[in-house]
């Protein structure tokens, strides 16, 4: 995640399946290398992208196999 903070990009999305939770890191710190916000969500609950995406982000319940 450092490399794409110290690389300028806006916005980053996590999937963290270990912890069931959807993270959007934004505002990122060139010289920390590190983003300076999160929104994190839980798997089921929406999360809305900004933009250039501007929709969204929804149902990332796991499914029974």
């Amino acid at each position: 995640m450092g490399a794409y903070a110290a690389a300028g990009i806006p916005l980053y999305l996590l999937v963290d399946r270990d912890r069931q939770e959807t993270v959007l890191f934004s505002r990122p710190d060139v010289e920390a290398q590190d983003y300076r916000a999160g929104i994190r969500v839980p798997f089921g609950s929406a999360l809305e992208l900004p933009a250039p995406f501007s929709f969204t982000l929804t149902d990332f319940t796991p499914r029974a196999d």
